[in-house]
């Protein structure tokens, strides 16, 4: 197949962008990423990387980061409330004898007073609690 005009050999040299991270670089960066509040689209346009290649990096580095710096999500149950109050232990708030008194409802509420309360005051206080629970 025959071509019209002269040919030539010529070289064409390719540019590139493309930035060479060093590890330690890259695992700078990372360590940004999990600082509270970082803005990661922010970060990425600081560094001129991608938000996908910090994500990347991120999950090269994932055993190379503190467990803590990393949020994760924790197992919870939920228990119903036992039909037995609570035990509870209070301490006196300072060395001197309280003169408080706790009193623990059968549905386990609490209900504190001062040691010189009026007594019939207190029994229709906790009457009107327990006729509630």
């Amino acid at each position: 197949m025959s071509t019209s005009g002269p040919r030539s050999a010529r070289t064409f040299k390719a540019l590139t962008a493309r930035r060479d991270w060093a590890p330690s670089e890259k695992r700078r960066i990372v360590s940004e990423m999990a600082l509270p509040g970082t803005n990661i689209s922010a970060l990425a346009r600081r560094h001129g990387v991608a938000q996908s290649q910090l994500y990347q990096w991120r999950k090269m580095f994932a055993g190379d980061t503190a467990p803590a710096a990393v949020p994760r999500f924790l197992a919870v149950t939920v228990a119903s409330a036992s039909p037995e109050p609570p035990v509870r232990r209070s301490e006196p708030e300072s060395p001197m004898v309280s003169s408080r008194i706790e009193i623990v409802l059968r549905d386990g509420r609490v209900v504190r007073v001062d040691a010189d309360v009026d007594g019939g005051k207190l029994a229709a206080i906790i009457a009107a609690l327990e006729a509630k629970a």
